[in-house]
């Protein structure tokens, strides 16, 4: 290359124009990049309130479906908590009542304790293979001592 000046010219394709000048290339290009950024940013906001909505229901149904569940459990452990109090009430009156006539009986009867044993173990057998309760059995007992 002699002395002579040469001049090089680039041309340079950006969005489907071809500009002579790179500067307003790049100026072009950077407005296209700003638009698509302002695009996208609008796309991200309106996907991250619809991924809010649907987790705010998620959440929702979520809340319901447990409240149903705790309820329906705590309204379970209420009524097993009254049936074994009404048992254990049943039980014990049944047990004192039991007792009571058995006392009875021994007091007719001046029964020893081994006596004793013997006509409780009859009257619990009683209770539990007849239509009878022990205590029911134990007042049989007493009528038939009495005769």
């Amino acid at each position: 290359m002699s002395g002579k000046d040469n001049k090089y010219e680039l041309e340079v394709k950006i969005s489907g124009k071809l500009d002579e000048s790179l500067k307003t290339a790049v100026r072009d290009a950077e407005k296209d990049i700003n638009k698509l950024e302002r695009k996208m940013e609008v796309s991200v906001k309106k996907a991250e309130e619809s991924v809010g909505e649907k987790r705010e229901k998620a959440i929702k149904s979520l809340v319901q479906a447990s409240d149903k569940f705790f309820g329906t459990i705590a309204k379970g452990g209420a009524l097993a908590a009254e049936k074994t109090t009404e048992f254990l009430k049943d039980s014990i009156t049944a047990g004192m009542g039991f007792e009571s006539q058995m006392s009875s009986f021994q007091a007719v009867t001046k029964s020893s304790s081994s006596e004793m044993e013997r006509l409780y173990s009859l009257a619990r057998k009683m209770g539990e293979t007849t239509g009878f309760s022990a205590e029911e059995a134990g007042q049989e007992l007493e009528r038939m001592a009495m005769a």
